[in-house]
């Protein structure tokens, strides 16, 4: 689905931002870039739909090489969602989630109708704030009003840089659960950034653990954990990994299906 081949980015003040960074994201996964600040995982998310250019390598799309298609096409086709959250503060919640789809020339009952589809998606009411402002409403709701307007379109592709970074930490382990089970019925590809290392582990399919504008491991939060490739991927993860890894179990898998039993003779 999506292929970063040999990625680099070079400033024009020389700065290497990213170094040959080469990964596929599978159709239905979801992807985390993970490192410390200034590692180059934003950019390497914001070169796919080229709001930065890059300077070398290949970043394909089913294939397609994204430099070859129309930036405006690329960047409708897929859904974006920032930290900062971004809504446009002049109009409605509809209005917001509605923006793509109107740019693709949606008709107007069409467009209203996926918005109200999409608000009951990431549980909000739509009678109640379809026509509210930003303003009117509280960070974690305008979060999920990001969430939904990235997928205002239905985009086969979601980008999320740190979707839910600002806000407190009990509505953002609510809304990460929240978006798995969403994920579950959408099965968008994902790339997620993030410097959370629990966040990655429990979001991720695969992560990408970057360090200083290169890739240092791709695969799964299981083998980060268990099986790191070098010393900083261990300190990163961290010494108490074991318990981390305990995020990965859940209680389906581990139950029997046939219990034993002890009857009362």
């Amino acid at each position: 689905m999506i292929k970063l081949d040999k990625v680099t980015k070079v400033y024009p003040d020389g700065t290497e931002a990213v170094k040959e960074v080469s990964f596929e994201v599978a159709k239905g996964e979801l992807c985390v870039l993970l490192g410390p600040s200034g590692c180059g995982k934003t950019t390497s998310m914001k070169m796919v739909n080229r709001l930065i250019p890059i300077t070398s390598g290949g970043i394909y799309i089913n294939g397609v090489d994204n430099t070859e298609m129309d930036v405006n096409e690329l960047r409708r086709d897929i859904g974006y969602a920032i930290q900062e959250i971004g809504l446009f503060p002049h109009m409605t919640v509809g209005r917001n989630i509605e923006t793509v789809p109107e740019l693709k020339g949606w008709p107007k009952d069409r467009r209203r109708e996926k918005a109200e589809e999409l608000l009951e998606l990431v549980g909000l009411s739509p009678a109640e704030l379809i026509d509210k402002y930003p303003n009117e409403l509280s960070g974690g709701q305008c979060q999920r009003v990001g969430v939904a307007r990235a997928l205002g379109a239905d985009p086969p592709i979601l980008l999320m840089d740190e979707p839910f970074g600002a806000i407190d930490p009990i509505t953002r382990a609510r809304l990460q659960d929240e978006f798995l089970k969403i994920q579950q019925q959408i099965e968008k590809t994902i790339i997620l950034v993030t410097h959370d290392i629990y966040e990655a582990i429990k979001m991720g399919d695969k992560i990408a653990l970057m360090k200083e504008g290169q890739l240092v491991q791709y695969d799964t939060p299981a083998n980060l954990l268990y099986r790191p490739k070098n010393e900083f991927v261990e300190d990163f993860v961290g010494a108490d990994r074991a318990l981390k890894g305990l995020q990965l179990i859940r209680a389906k898998e581990v139950m029997g299906s046939s219990p034993p039993t002890v009857k009362s003779d």
